[in-house]
């Protein structure tokens, strides 16, 4: 059963895509490849990625590079968990943003919510999925001094079958509302929460 909650969770926070090749730790788009990157990180395991859309306002698309930790028992990662405890994921990108780290994840979605702040670069949701469970959550990020700053978080049940994006509305430049799922006297609820973003 533990497993079966685990299959669900990778399927509902991977984000695999057919376009791009995934062979040897080698991701390869247009001329970009992150393969001596990767190398060069000995905990981690596979890559997956996420079609963005054009979040710098180049006119080019953009994909997400999520890398993924090595587990210490490759056919079952309950059992034992990650290499050296390091349950981390390092999402890159292809038109070389930063970094961005998070700690305590085995997978993730990411998604672009848009350019909320308008200044040439759009606000992004990260969804960490983790060993079991349902319960997650949305963290929003924004680009700022070539820094990524999280500036949200909502909590969402993330075994559904709904577009998470959905759940965004921007209201204005510096306001966006998120739907998120609460606990109500034990059953599961959707709650509007308004979420300012730094100018």
């Amino acid at each position: 059963m533990v497993r079966f909650y685990l299959i669900i969770l990778l399927l509902a926070f991977g984000c695999n895509n057919s376009d791009y090749e995934l062979k040897n730790k080698i991701v390869v788009t247009g001329e970009k490849s992150i393969q001596k990157e990767v190398n060069a990180i000995t905990n981690f395991n596979d890559i997956d990625t996420c079609l963005l859309g054009d979040i710098n306002s180049d006119k080019k698309n953009d994909t997400a590079f999520i890398i993924i930790p090595k587990f210490i028992n490759q056919n079952d990662p309950l059992d034992g968990g990650c290499v050296d405890n390091n349950c981390e994921i390092n999402v890159k990108f292809s038109n070389n943003f930063p970094t961005l780290i998070f700690r305590q994840a085995i997978s993730a979605g990411i998604y672009n919510i848009g350019d909320i702040d308008k200044n040439g670069v759009s606000e992004i949701m990260l969804c960490p999925g983790w060993f079991q469970g349902c319960w997650g959550t949305m963290r929003l990020y924004s680009l700022k001094n070539n820094i990524w700053n999280e500036f949200g978080v909502a909590s969402g049940y993330m075994c559904g079958e709904e577009n998470i994006i959905e759940r965004i509305k921007i209201i204005d430049k510096h306001t966006i509302e998120i739907t998120e799922d609460i606990l109500v006297d034990g059953e599961r609820v959707k709650k509007k929460k308004r979420i300012t973003i730094e100018k």
